[in-house]
């Protein structure tokens, strides 16, 4: 079995208890695997309440967080998945390729979107994970 690394995040985002058991992400070898992220501050609360880009936004740049702390960009996005909430629209699907490419340009990583029944808070509009490739030195 290839041994795991931990992608920290020195309490940075949140306090709560729930945190000392979340791992934002792990790293085999090249590959990092990152958490589902959704659009909270750094105290763990949500952001941008019924304004679905600015969650967008949000979850892409804590997924640059993430990716930053294990030595990686963006650009090592291989696959990304983003999970709706059930009343995200096509207004919305809209944005969120929009802002998806100002992030990761036209062609991004392979990708996948799933509306489902309901995430974990009702003001979460979506949440985004992903995997990536971390390019040898």
């Amino acid at each position: 079995m290839t041994s795991a690394d931990i992608v920290s995040l020195p309490k940075k985002w949140s306090s709560d208890d729930w945190q000392s058991n979340w791992v934002p992400g792990v790293q085999v070898g090249n590959v990092v695997y990152v958490s589902g992220i959704t659009a909270t501050d750094i105290d763990g609360n949500p952001v941008g309440i019924g304004d679905f880009k600015a969650q967008v936004e949000r979850c892409l740049e804590k997924l640059q967080d993430v990716l930053r702390r294990a030595g990686g960009t963006l650009a090592d996005v291989a696959k990304l998945t983003t999970y709706l909430a059930p009343d995200a629209d096509a207004d919305a699907v809209r944005a969120y390729f929009d802002i998806r490419a100002s992030y990761f340009g036209q062609h991004g990583p392979a990708s996948t979107g799933v509306t489902v029944h309901s995430l974990h808070r009702k003001e979460y509009l979506l949440e985004i994970d992903a995997i990536a490739y971390l390019k040898e030195d």
